[in-house]
């Protein structure tokens, strides 16, 4: 006959030893001892922030979080209807910015064996700069497609 102890299995008790023991008439066995590991998903504690940076500039995001064992940056250039994986496999995301790239939304999403969970989503500016020649001084603008 099979027996079968379960219960809600919660961080808290992560790493408790539990082992059976089996009694009849003639006597009791106990098993080994097994040790429970209740794996969660990653927690994210600070979120992606906006990024503003001048053209051909290095751009930084980044993501903290708890629990992480993989991160996959994503990017979307049509408001987050639609995401796409880029190369950024580490909580810190960098590349050069080109105006090309401006207004895009950059989120990530964070794993482990228990799941994932994904950022907010952060919006990249980039500014160009113009040139006033008559006074010899540049004005920072918002590239706009």
């Amino acid at each position: 006959k099979a027996a079968t102890f379960s219960f809600a299995a919660t961080t808290a008790l992560s790493g408790r030893l539990y082992r059976c023991v089996v009694t009849n008439a003639a006597g009791s066995a106990t098993s080994s001892v097994a040790t429970l590991t209740v794996a969660s998903v990653p927690v994210i504690t600070a979120q992606p922030a906006n990024v503003s940076v001048s053209a051909d500039e290095t751009a930084v995001f980044t993501v903290t979080a708890t629990g992480a064992e993989s991160y996959q940056w994503q990017y979307s250039k049509n408001g987050g209807s639609t995401w796409l994986s880029c190369s950024g496999i580490a909580a810190e995301f960098s590349f050069k910015a080109t105006t090309a790239l401006n207004g895009r939304l950059y989120r990530c999403v964070v794993t482990n064996a228990a799941g994932s969970v994904t950022s907010n989503a952060a919006t990249l500016t980039v500014i160009i700069q113009e040139s006033d020649p008559d006074n010899n001084t540049t004005e920072e603008l918002p590239f706009i497609p």
